[in-house]
Formats: C-alpha cells, structure tokens, sequence
C-alpha cells in the first residue's frame, strides 16, 4: 500500500517502539502485527496496489521494503514537491492529484512484471492460495526456483508466503460464519495450535480476541 497523509502525520507502532511515518510512503507485504497512530485531524489517501504494484511504480526490488514503511522521498527524489502541493487541496483535489501522479508513473515505468509472475497469481487467486507451489511453476512451465526469485523481487515475498497471505484474508471474511476448526482446515492449518499461533502473529490477538473485538 502507499499512504498520503495531507494533513497531520502518522505513526506505526510495533514490538513496543513508535515510529513516525513520512508524510507519504510504501507499506510492504508485512509478516507480523502493527498499529498505526495518527495525530488529531490527520487526513489520509490509502492506495492499495495489486501485488505487483509496487515494482511497477518504483522499479526497485520488494524485498528490500519487506516488513517495513518506507518514506517515498527516500526512494523517488523529487516526491516532495507533490507533498507540498497536496498540503494546500481540497480532500477531492487531493485524490485526482495522487491519481493522476500514479498513472504518470505507470506510463514512465522502465520495468514491467514478469509474465510467470501474472500467471502464478492468476492461479493462486482462482485456488484461494490451496494449489501448491510446486504444481503451480509445472503448471505455467517455469521452474520452482525461478519462480521464488521472481515473486521475492517483484512481489516482495515468496509466492509460498503470498498464498499463505491469500489463505489468512479469506479466515479473516469467514470470521463468525463458521467454527474456528472449519475455518482453520479450509485454510490449509495442520492443526489448531499452528491456526493459533499465525492468527496472532499477524493480527496480535487470539482468534477468540479478534472475534469479540469485531462483534464489538
């Protein structure tokens, strides 16, 4: 995701420490919880780029922003100046001014994704992330191997992760609609306690946690 804070700043808070954020910046693919913590009257654009999306626009590796909230003026030079300029528009400005800003870096991308990688995705989407990895490079005729490389680079992690990642958000929709057990050997869990623990590891709550706090 990139973030454009046009008013007030923003925080994320993770293992305890506080970490303010540059007034726009990219969020990696993440493999534990964070929080983030805005100031009073701080006003956000939110852009949620498909997995490829970033490598797009920033032509650099994703791995290297892995797990971490990078500021886009330490990556683009020049992004200040669209940061000034956000600061004195309207909210509905704002949103055609960051659009038109992505879609000006799309049409001067040098780099473009890769066609296994838009394949692999394909079918990762229309299996829910259940196929295995291994079946999926036969499938698209890559190798394994390569097939790793290319999803750390141009994704951000490895396509094992990513369809680890496919697999949560659809626990996360089936929250209330079925048992825990039933959701957690949909997803592909080998047993409770592994469901247990990597619920919390990227949410920060136990499953029964999570639940009251949505039912709230």
């Amino acid at each position: 995701m990139i973030g454009f804070q046009f008013c007030g700043r923003l925080s994320v808070r993770r293992d305890g420490r506080l970490q303010l954020l540059g007034r726009s910046g990219i969020t990696g693919f993440q493999s534990t919880v964070r929080w983030f913590v805005p100031e009073a009257e701080t006003r956000s654009i939110i852009v949620r780029l498909a997995p490829f999306g970033g490598y797009i626009l920033l032509g650099q590796a994703m791995d290297e922003i892995a797990d971490q909230h990078v500021a886009l003026d330490h990556l683009l030079p020049g992004v200040g100046s669209i940061e000034d300029e956000l600061q004195a528009l309207e909210s509905r400005q704002t949103v055609e001014r960051i659009q038109s800003w992505l879609l000006q870096r799309v049409a001067s991308r040098t780099r473009d994704v890769d066609s296994d990688v838009v394949a692999a995705l394909r079918l990762m989407t229309a299996t829910g992330g259940r196929e295995r990895i291994g079946v999926i490079s036969k499938e698209i005729g890559t190798y394994r191997r390569r097939l790793e490389r290319l999803f750390k680079v141009q994704v951000g992690v490895g396509p094992k992760e990513f369809a680890s990642l496919m697999r949560f958000n659809q626990v996360i929709r089936e929250v209330g609609q079925s048992s825990w057990a039933d959701i957690a050997l949909d997803a592909g869990y080998a047993d409770q306690a592994h469901f247990i623990r990597d619920f919390k590891r990227r949410t920060g709550m136990t499953p029964t946690e999570f639940r009251c706090r949505k039912d709230d």
